[in-house]
């Protein structure tokens, strides 16, 4: 397949034009220009072996540090598993997430065992690492054949590929070359280190290697926010440090340096955040930003904003900081999937002063809203048992983002009990677009209308936090009128307002969630809506208008106002085993409300969160009487926990009628808190 991307001057290096691509760089030395020089007259000469061998001298003399930096890493590192290495030697291939292929004595690169997406993730030659980590660690022989013959063989098959996305090359497109170029030039070193290196095996390395910076420089012109042209960029500079000889590296070092400085400032929020608004994806781009930063510190720096470049990354680290989970835990909003993430401030040590604490300086038992990147984050603690709750209200993202506008997570007593559906698996999987659905998430939704958040975020946000209580407020317009493509093609939607209201109470650590919809304009709504609530522990009924989750720890989600609230429905969003990959069912809890016909009003949810060990509490949440209440809107509570009896009264929009003993109620939310644990007022 052809693209104007990928030339024969990326895909079909000849000879002449390879070592006319090679020139001593102004600042090597004498004795390692003369190498080059000779190399570059060798090749030009058509004395291929010689070429190659003398250009692999010139490598060892001018990669001699970098080399022992690499073997040093690799040396220090854990060794890599031996079931891993022995499937390797047998073509027995791991893919994405776990997919295995058995090839026989040469590996079909046109394979679609792995899926569609994952036939990229398969040409990223990730599942080679082990085998490049062995031979650098042993120098064995066997490992030195299986990667000439392997690399050697993927070099050859380069123009014999099927592209399954029109116009992304897989040996060529930037992930692709992200991936790839460490692992080709890791084993170019260690094979021009440990003996002579096949003609044929040092042509498709270094030929490789010389695409990939041609590639890039072509797919990279054009700037964008996205974690696909940071690895672009952050592999182009690589390659033009490492290999300074091809001409062209000046101009690759020139634009990699100057959209990396650029990617510093515009693809983290200013709080922080990546834009991307996908935890997983952000620590993936922060990640390759800080290895490159660290490759700079061994190879020349940065240039004059690299001071500018490292204390931004410093405030993306201190982002993560913020809002990881109790136990490391990542918080599985977009296309991530829950799981611990320690890697994330190892990696972030080398951008701080030595001596810099885990979490970088960031207090992690305070909440924060951060508003630019557009989540909230409450929590009563810093302990693996503390609480947090996680919401995110910010502009949909892009492809890494999901229809979840003010969602939450919640995690309590060391467990991620109301946690999102997330994803498991590659882009291929079956379920892709249901865990991106409204469904999957833990938010409020009109049954069957159609629900678009691309171009909306959070609206009217207020946030208020102190030792006691922290309070966040929003409403979003997902809910947009769908105009009739024709007579008969009728879409249901209405234009709608979604208010989600949280009042998270510290002592003991639970949430308190009013929720209202309405249409916009108009005070009355009925249609049927429904609460979903997901988690990674089965729920249970138990009572009229109650849930929890089973185990210990556990959560009890309980509602107030009964009237419309005509069922709760338990089911498995997926279970472990299903398919392969699968590791961890999940559950949710969908509470449907519906008014009779003729009802004028709102509709919404009264929801009391309270995480628990051991036996269930005595605890619920109920209506207590105040002047011009309006159901879902504006509302006086009474919630009871095993710490005491709260009254919280709440008027989110500041409605102009709400009465409170007797009195005007012009706040958004007033928290009297049970045994003289003090009131607190939100303005």
């Amino acid at each position: 397949m052809k693209h104007p991307d990928y030339p024969k001057s990326v895909c079909e290096i000849s000879e002449k034009d390879f070592w006319s691509s090679l020139e001593p760089p102004d600042d090597v030395e004498e004795e390692a220009a003369k190498l080059l020089e000779e190399a570059v007259k060798l090749g030009a000469s058509r004395n291929k072996a010689r070429a190659y061998a003398r250009l692999a001298e010139y490598h060892r003399v001018v990669l001699a540090d970098e080399w022992e930096h690499i073997r040093g890493e690799m040396q220090e590192g854990d060794a890599p598993d031996r079931k891993v290495l022995q499937d390797l030697l047998a073509r027995r291939v791991r893919g994405w997430h776990n997919k295995t292929a058995q090839f026989g004595t040469r590996i079909d690169w046109n394979s679609r065992e792995f899926g569609h997406n994952g036939f990229y993730g398969f040409h990223y030659l990730g599942w080679l690492g082990p085998a490049v980590r062995e031979f650098v660690r042993t120098g064995s022989m066997r490992w030195r054949r299986f990667l000439i013959d392997v690399l050697t063989q993927y070099y050859e098959a380069r123009n014999d590929l099927d592209w399954p996305i029109e116009g992304l090359h897989p040996v060529y497109y930037e992930l692709g070359v992200s991936a790839k170029e460490r692992i080709v030039t890791l084993t170019y070193l260690a094979l021009i280190h440990t003996g002579e290196v096949p003609v044929d095996t040092s042509e498709a390395l270094l030929k490789l290697l010389l695409g990939f910076g041609r590639s890039m420089m072509r797919r990279v012109k054009r700037f964008i926010v996205h974690n696909i042209h940071t690895a672009g960029t952050a592999a182009l500079f690589r390659i033009a440090r490492m290999f300074p000889e091809f001409e062209e590296s000046r101009k690759w070092e020139d634009l990699a340096l100057r959209y990396l400085h650029r990617h510093a400032d515009e693809s983290f929020f200013k709080d922080g955040g990546h834009k991307e608004r996908c935890w997983g994806y952000g620590s993936h781009t922060l990640s390759r930003m800080t290895q490159i930063y660290e490759f700079a510190q061994r190879t020349g720096g940065m240039g004059s904003r690299e001071t500018h470049y490292r204390n931004r990354l410093r405030t993306a680290y201190r982002w993560f900081a913020k809002t990881v989970g109790p136990c490391d835990l990542k918080p599985a909003f977009g296309d991530d999937h829950l799981g611990p993430a320690p890697h994330v401030f190892e990696q972030g040590k080398s951008v701080f002063p030595e001596g810099t604490d885990r979490y970088f300086g960031v207090d992690r038992s305070r909440s924060w809203r951060l508003r630019r990147s557009g989540f909230a984050v409450m929590r009563n603690g810093d302990a693996e048992e503390s609480a947090q709750l996680t919401l995110t209200f910010g502009q949909f993202a892009g492809w890494h983002s999901h229809f979840d506008l003010l969602s939450f997570n919640f995690w309590a007593e060391g467990a991620p009990l109301i946690e999102e559906l997330g994803r498991y698996g590659p882009y291929d999987h079956g379920l892709d677009h249901v865990f991106r659905a409204p469904e999957s998430h833990n938010q409020v939704l009109i049954d069957d209308y159609v629900y678009d958040s691309r171009f909306d975020k959070g609206h009217d946000v207020t946030w208020h936090s102190d030792e006691k209580v922290d309070y966040f407020s929003a409403y979003h317009r997902a809910y947009r009128c769908v105009p009739a493509v024709d007579d008969r093609v009728y879409l249901l939607s209405a234009d709608a307002v979604v208010r989600r209201t949280v009042v998270f109470v510290k002592d003991p650590g639970y949430a308190l969630v009013l929720d209202s919809v309405q249409l916009e304009g108009d005070s009355g709504f009925n249609r049927s809506i429904s609460s979903w609530w997901h988690s990674p522990y089965q729920f249970e009924q138990t009572g009229t208008t109650s849930a929890r989750t089973k185990g210990s720890p556990a959560m009890l989600a309980a509602c107030a106002r009964q009237e419309g609230l005509k069922r709760l429905e338990i089911g498995q969003d997926y279970a472990a085993g299903e398919d392969h990959d699968a590791d961890q069912s999940r559950w949710h809890l969908r509470m449907r409300r519906w008014m009779p016909v003729g009802y004028e009003g709102s509709l919404g949810f009264i929801t009391l969160l309270l995480p628990f060990r051991g036996k269930m509490p005595d605890a619920y949440v109920r209506t207590v009487e105040a002047g011009g209440v309006v159901p879902w809107r504006a509302e006086a509570l009474e919630v009871r926990t095993p710490r005491g009896r709260d009254i919280i009264v709440l008027n989110p929009e500041r409605l102009d009628d709400m009465l409170w003993r007797g009195r005007d109620f012009k706040v958004r939310a007033l928290v009297r808190l049970g045994n003289r644990r003090g009131e607190v007022v939100v303005k």
